[in-house]
């Protein structure tokens, strides 16, 4: 800082919106002290103000005092950014962090003062540390929940800002793929069977909105090797979106299980069904048909030995026959043996007796 004459530095220095002590550049004794400086300092106008600058700051000689020395002897200004001291301040030693400049001063070409300038920033110093803590602990949770997936037996990737780039692919996962080439590469790029699918639409929708996805047993025709011939796989995803330290999503943690062989046992379980369900109509089918041949055999027994029903007609033919299925219940016409038939009543008991084919001859009713 050059001085003019007629320059009322007093006063400069007093209306200076930061701390500014200017210092005798022989003896460096305080002449000059304002307000914002002493906010600073912490320390009483007259424990400064005419006193021995490293009297009052004596906490500090040992690491600025050769640096203020060089400013008088050479005249080149000192400069220190955020530099963290221990001062006392208020009677207790406190741990600041404060920016300063030593400035010589130059009257009539000879150095004739030195300004200190200082401005704290204790509170943006502090805020920082803070978020960078925290920052560290988050990045450390995060590192540590990467060797976790790295170990898990699920496929696990992760997916990293707008593009999906793959920014992890656990062993699991991998093998899924076997002959891709995943890390570093966005997904649309790495997996083009997934472009125009409904998995592309669903991928961007988690990012853009931050909304989980679940979706099971889905058939994607993909090929293990890239380039390959594509096979239909059923797949299992869980897309979880991934936040960053500000809570805005930087990217989608996706978790997958391929259910191919479970869905094929599905599906030969369902055809077993299927082929047993038609087993058991065609057994249906040929027992009524049986029970049909029963009734025809029962209408030529009943002519037999009740003739009033041929006189009578048809009519009376069929009415005695079913009289008889219903007093009697039906035999069990899927074997040749004898089968024992009771009414609800358990009124009698009917003996059916089959010697021959039932529609080739007649049976016995034993009372």
């Amino acid at each position: 800082m050059l001085l003019t004459n007629g320059e009322d530095l007093q006063t400069t220095v007093l209306r200076a919106p930061i701390g500014i002590c200017i210092l005798n550049a022989d003896s460096l004794v305080a002449e000059i002290v304002n307000n914002k400086f002493l906010e600073v300092a912490g320390k009483p106008y007259e424990a400064i103000f005419g006193q021995f600058y490293w009297d009052a700051f004596a906490e500090a000689r040992q690491y600025y005092e050769e640096a203020l020395a060089g400013v008088v002897e050479t005249g080149e200004d000192y400069y220190a950014d955020e530099a963290e001291l221990m001062l006392i301040r208020h009677g207790r030693e406190e741990k600041v962090f404060v920016t300063f400049v030593y400035a010589p001063i130059q009257n009539a070409g000879k150095i004739s003062k030195v300004a200190v300038w200082v401005l704290e920033n204790t509170k943006q110093v502090n805020e920082r540390q803070k978020v960078e803590v925290s920052r560290q602990a988050f990045q450390i949770e995060r590192d540590r929940l990467k060797r976790f997936f790295m170990q898990a037996s699920a496929g696990i990737c992760i997916l990293h800002g707008p593009e999906l780039v793959f920014e992890l692919v656990n062993p699991a996962y991998q093998q899924l793929l076997p002959g891709r080439k995943l890390l570093d590469r966005p997904i649309f790029e790495a997996l083009p069977e997934l472009v125009g699918g409904p998995l592309q639409d669903v991928l961007l929708n988690v990012y853009r909105t931050g909304e989980p996805y679940e979706i099971n047993e889905l058939l994607i025709p993909v090929a293990k090797h890239e380039g390959g011939p594509t096979h239909d796989r059923y797949f299992s995803f869980s897309y979880q979106p991934r936040r960053g330290e500000n809570d805005k999503v930087d990217g989608i943690l996706v978790f997958v299980f391929e259910v191919t062989g479970m869905m094929n046992v599905q599906k030969e379980l369902r055809e077993a069904r299927e082929e047993s369900d038609q087993q058991k109509r065609i057994y249906e089918t040929v027992t009524s048909c049986m029970f049909l041949a029963w009734i025809i055999a029962s209408f030529m027994r009943t002519a037999l030995c009740y003739p009033c029903g041929v006189r009578r007609g048809k009519i009376q033919l069929v009415r005695a026959c079913w009289k008889m299925v219903m007093n009697h219940g039906m035999p069990n016409c899927t074997n040749g043996r004898s089968t024992r038939l009771r009414r609800p009543n358990n009124l009698f008991v009917v003996k059916c007796r089959f010697h021959m084919p039932l529609w080739a001859t007649g049976f016995t009713i034993i009372f």
